[in-house]
């Protein structure tokens, strides 16, 4: 009885292969109240690049106010994509609910960052 307990609790915890790797079928499993994949690549790319703008400046009444600043930021961004904050968060859960989908997404993020990161190095 044991063993067949053992072996239940084991086969039954184990997952195809396939579930476990990203395929491009998925994105078609992103539902329509959820913002967009190229859309919410776009927002966090800037989400992070305010993030790093606060974090790296020098300007003490802005590091004071770390959190009120970041706010202003994310708000800004949000607006300019005509999003708002609880579409984000429902959208961004939705996102971490689905981790092989949010980690294509962030690999999405790293390249436009990389891409921002070039011109701007080409044009110093």
């Amino acid at each position: 009885m044991c063993f067949f307990l053992l072996f239940s609790l084991a086969f039954s915890a184990c997952r195809p292969k396939s579930d476990l790797v990203f395929s491009e079928d998925m994105m078609q499993t992103i539902p329509d109240s959820v913002i967009g994949f190229d859309q919410m690549s776009a927002i966090l790319a800037e989400v992070h690049l305010a993030e790093a703008l606060v974090q790296e400046t020098k300007v003490d009444s802005v590091r004071a106010h770390r959190d009120e600043t970041l706010a202003g930021y994310y708000g800004f961004v949000l607006d300019k994509a005509g999003v708002d904050q609880d579409a984000f968060m429902r959208s961004y859960n939705w996102y971490v609910d689905h981790p092989l989908i949010m980690n294509r997404l962030y690999q999405d993020v790293t390249q436009r960052l990389s891409i921002l990161e070039s011109k701007y190095k080409a044009n110093e």
